[in-house]
């Protein structure tokens, strides 16, 4: 074989529309060197777990390439749900040292109650994949003592950017593998650094098994996700290019209304879209999974309404708020944007 020969076919999520076929290389595991190494801290001779389905391509984040390479051993469990107490369990029997999860998992632990003694051996523990609610990661780091680190990177790609803070709101800075930057509409763009082992896909396959480039005419990846600079350098994450609301002129984050929601005790889960609205273009819509015991009725939806409006600006405040049994969610824990709209 050969670094450019084809290696591996992934499946995008399709939380905002169809999930696209994604090849690479055999360049590809190189790049999750630093995946292991920096982002999630394995070590020689450590023994990593990552919560992810082989189907996924978290899997090849975390169960096979950059920690082999790192001289890391893997631990292996098979999950049939996001949470379960055997992977405490598992955690706490064989002494795992780095964790890595989807946030979606991390939220179940703290709305189901966990013993934290299962994470006394874990020395770093990561998430990745959606939004992780400051919420979550400030009781999971209370109960455990373990900061969550968060990273950024697509099927697409390796890791693109790791965070080395507590701040759950912030992506972080670029790995040094990729340039990075934002064009005017706030969409990442990136380039490898490295001109023959780009570390970027070799194109998507489409139904006719035709390879599509996945750079424009400038040779820019684009990722189709939106972020700022913060004061500090680091890349915050503000949506897909295609979650944006734009109302009144004003274009709004959802994860800012889903952050600051997330936190009423009456709310077991949230997700923000845009309503099309004549006046005004759109509308900012929240729909609520209320937690056991919380009934729904229109006092619940002014008590809410009123809690967002202590944390967002009166134009980003829901005008719409729909309580719902359940969110629509991919396999790997997403919230599926599309079904929503």
């Amino acid at each position: 074989t050969h670094y450019t020969d084809p290696m591996l076919l992934y499946f995008t999520s399709g939380t905002t529309g169809q999930p696209k076929a994604v090849l690479h290389n055999y360049a590809y595991p190189l790049y999750h060197i630093p995946t292991a190494r920096d982002w999630q801290g394995v070590v020689n001779g450590g023994l990593h777990l990552s919560v992810a389905d082989t189907g996924w391509a978290k899997a090849s984040w975390g169960k096979i390439y950059g920690q082999w390479l790192c001289g890391s051993a893997v631990m292996v469990y098979h999950c049939n749900n996001l949470f379960v107490k055997d992977l405490l369990n598992v955690i706490k029997k064989y002494q795992v040292t780095t964790f890595c999860a989807p946030p979606t998992v991390y939220r179940s632990m703290i709305k189901n109650g966990f013993d934290a003694d299962a994470f006394a051996s874990v020395k770093r523990a990561v998430t990745a994949g959606e939004s992780m609610k400051p919420a979550i990661a400030a009781e999971f780091k209370e109960k455990t003592g373990l900061t969550i680190y968060c990273g950024y990177g697509q099927t697409e790609t390796a890791l693109l950017t790791m965070n080395d803070s507590d701040d759950t709101t912030s992506l972080g800075k670029p790995m040094p593998m990729y340039a990075l930057q934002l064009n005017n509409q706030g969409e990442i763009l990136l380039k490898s650094r490295h001109e023959k082992i780009s570390g970027i896909c070799m194109g998507y396959l489409d139904a006719q098994g035709k390879l599509i480039s996945p750079l424009d005419e400038n040779g820019f990846f684009h990722t189709g996700d939106l972020a700022r600079y913060d004061e500090q350098g680091n890349l915050v994450f503000e949506g897909r290019t295609d979650d944006v609301i734009k109302s009144s002129g004003y274009r709004i984050s959802p994860l800012e209304i889903e952050n600051a929601m997330i936190t009423h005790p009456h709310i077991a889960d949230c997700a923000v879209t845009g309503v099309a609205d004549g006046e005004r273009g759109y509308v900012v819509k929240a729909l609520v999974v209320l937690k056991k015991g919380i009934e729904a009725s229109r006092q619940e939806e002014k008590l809410l309404r009123s809690y967002a409006l202590e944390y967002v600006e009166s134009y980003k405040c829901p005008r719409i708020i729909e309580f719902c049994d359940h969110l629509p969610k991919t396999i790997s824990g997403k919230i599926r944007r599309a079904a929503l709209r």
